[in-house]
């Protein structure tokens, strides 16, 4: 912090979020607040968790990511083939 600017250095995913700047004197205060959008690509915030059942059962799976833009696209892949092209 250095006259009325604040600097973040080195900026993580940690880092995103509301930052407020109050200025205030002896007849009174005033408050800003702003948003930090962190850019970057998709991390998995929520991975599969492995499943175990029985022949005939149907079986879930869930994976949930995050990004700054949020315009993800999700893929499965048995083995290495892409689940939405198999029979």
């Amino acid at each position: 912090v250095h006259d009325g600017s604040l600097s973040i250095l080195g900026i993580t995913r940690d880092d995103r979020g509301a930052y407020t700047c109050r200025a205030y004197s002896d007849q009174g205060e005033v408050l800003h607040t702003t948003r930090l959008l962190v850019q970057g690509p998709p991390y998995i915030v929520s991975p599969p968790e492995n499943v175990t059942v029985n022949i005939s059962q149907n079986a879930l799976f869930t994976c949930q990511a995050e990004a700054y833009p949020g315009n993800l696209t999700y893929t499965w892949f048995w083995e290495e083939d892409n689940v939405y092209f198999k029979k």
